[in-house]
Formats: C-alpha cells, sequence, structure tokens
C-alpha cells in the first residue's frame, strides 16, 4: 500500500504516442522522399559522370542510414512494433544496396553497379514502400 502513490505504474513507462506519431511522420515523410531522389537519380544516371553519381548515391546512402537511425531511436507503442521493426530492417537493406552502388560506381564498375542496381529496385525498394506505407497508415489511425 505505501507504494501506490509513488508513481510506479505501468502509465509512466508508456512511450509518448504523439512523440512517437510525429517523429515517425516526418521519418516516413523523408524515406519517400528519399525513393523520389533515388528515381531522380536512376532517371539522369546516363547523363552523369561516374563522380556525380557516386556523390548522388553516397548521399541516398547516408541519408538512409540516417533514417535508420531515426527508427532505431523511436519509442513505439505496441502497436506500432511490428511496423517500425519491418520498415528498419528493409531500409537497412536498401542503405546497403546503395552503397554497394556507390561503390560500384567509384570504381567505374558498370556491371557491378547494374546489378546492385537491379537488386535494389526489382528486390528491395518493394518491400521499403510497403513498410513505409504500412507504418503511414498505422499512424493514420486514430489513438
Amino acid at each position: 500500500m505505501l507504494l501506490a502513490g509513488c508513481g510506479g505504474g505501468d502509465e509512466d513507462n508508456k512511450p509518448d504516442d504523439a512523440k512517437f506519431k510525429t517523429a515517425a511522420l516526418v521519418t516516413t515523410n523523408q524515406i519517400s522522399q528519399i525513393g523520389q531522389d533515388l528515381g531522380a537519380t536512376l532517371r539522369q544516371a546516363r547523363r552523369s559522370s561516374d563522380a556525380a553519381l557516386a556523390k548522388q548515391f553516397s548521399g541516398l546512402a547516408s541519408r538512409t542510414r540516417a533514417s535508420v537511425a531515426k527508427l532505431k531511436a523511436l519509442h513505439p507503442p505496441h502497436s506500432a512494433r511490428q511496423e517500425v521493426a519491418a520498415l528498419t530492417a528493409a531500409l537497412s537493406t536498401g542503405a546497403d544496396d546503395l552503397a554497394a552502388i556507390t561503390s560500384a560506381v567509384r570504381t567505374s564498375d558498370a556491371k557491378a553497379a547494374g546489378a546492385a542496381t537491379k537488386t535494389l529496385v526489382g528486390d528491395h525498394s518493394p518491400p521499403i514502400k510497403k513498410a513505409n506505407d504500412a507504418l503511414k497508415a498505422e499512424l493514420r489511425r486514430p489513438d
């Protein structure tokens, strides 16, 4: 009975849902922008130098890793943990692909760059989009 008023209940450990939703929404929007920027980079690739492409892909990889770090720093409520975990995993794989593309472009290895790009676009981008959309849907659910 002495501990009843000491503030040790579950409410003290609950994630701040409003803070989570705000931070997660910002991050999911940034991830969507990375996808749009990737598309633009790929469309312009034939007209760009290797140095310019390497800089663009390196920047995309850095932004993607920063988004992964932001997701890992979130404290999602139970209802969103699965979506955050799925997006974090998919995005980490995409960041690895972007790093592989960057490395291949820096060494002018068109074959490796093409293979890494094909893997990113064909295999890994769809799960990123799906996970990002799922988290956005979870964020839109009423409390």
